[in-house]
């Protein structure tokens, strides 16, 4: 048997089907750390979606903002993501 202490400081909870999902999915580094940061600005603060700019996927990873648009690229093409854009700016949900 394994056993998890649950933390005592915050933490996100998120539905077991997505993490299933992605612990069977092959993704990029990037592409993961993407999905991170939408997983921790949507379900970490109980919204559906989030707007969120490339800057700001690029503060939260410490990656390059054309890196970042080619990943969003390919996490929708992949139906991991669904980016909704606006200007410069896009209002991305999960898929």
């Amino acid at each position: 048997m394994v056993q998890m202490k649950m933390p005592r400081v915050p933490f996100t909870q998120f539905p077991n089907s997505l993490l299933e999902r992605l612990s069977c999915t092959r993704m990029a580094p990037s592409e993961l750390q993407v999905v991170n940061v939408v997983i921790r600005t949507t379900l970490g603060f109980h919204k559906e979606w989030v707007r969120l700019t490339h800057e700001d996927f690029s503060r939260f990873t410490g990656t390059s903002r054309s890196n970042i648009n080619r990943t969003l690229k390919s996490l929708e093409e992949a139906n991991m993501l669904k980016v909704h854009r606006y200007g410069s700016e896009g209002k991305t949900r999960l898929s």
